[in-house]
């Protein structure tokens, strides 16, 4: 049969001409789809069915009059065509959730720092006066161990140092305190 017969006989609905296409490149098919696109086998063969059911509906739609190339061929770009479009929607999903939960854990990862942040500013604003200035003129006004020495009457920036590492360790001993709690 030519191929001009063979979609005269699918326009005309000639059910035998469907299933012997069907029966001749479903096999095929199904191997080419697991070797090429690494397809389960189940989807490769809901794959085929589509690419048949596509095929079919185009000839009988007056979509497709004539092919220029071997019905495999046609066939197999159909089904080409379909796992493009599929890993296309496939990409999309799973992108678009990629990027929900990124956005919903930044947001939990916020929510938990703007605590942390809280209870830093709390507990700092708590604790006694040379800590305090200390821990405030390096951190949140950047200024140098030299620099506050020199505004808090130290003798160098090496004991300004020290009284820091001593500052910190008991704020970070008094948030500790809170989170156990």
């Amino acid at each position: 049969m030519t191929t001009k017969e063979v979609i005269e006989s699918i326009y005309n609905n000639d059910e035998k001409v469907i299933e012997s296409l069907y029966n001749k490149y479903r096999s095929h098919f199904i191997s080419w789809a697991l070797v090429e696109y690494n397809i389960s086998s189940h989807d490769s063969k809901d794959l085929f069915q589509e690419v048949m059911i596509v095929l079919v509906m185009k000839i009988q739609n007056k979509k497709i009059i004539e092919i220029s190339t071997t019905l495999k061929t046609f066939i197999f770009g159909i089904g080409k065509q379909l796992i493009r479009n599929s890993f296309k929607l496939k990409y999309n999903r799973e992108s678009r959730q990629q990027q929900y939960y990124q956005l919903s854990e930044l947001s939990d990862d916020n929510a938990e720092i703007d605590k942390g942040y809280g209870l830093v500013a709390l507990e700092l604003s708590n604790m006694k006066t040379p800590c305090r200035s200390i821990i405030q003129a390096y951190y949140l006004k950047n200024l140098s161990l030299k620099e506050i020495a020199l505004s808090l009457g130290y003798k160098s920036a090496k004991s300004v140092k020290v009284q820091k590492y001593r500052c910190l360790k008991t704020l970070k001993d008094e948030i500790f305190k809170i989170k156990v709690k």
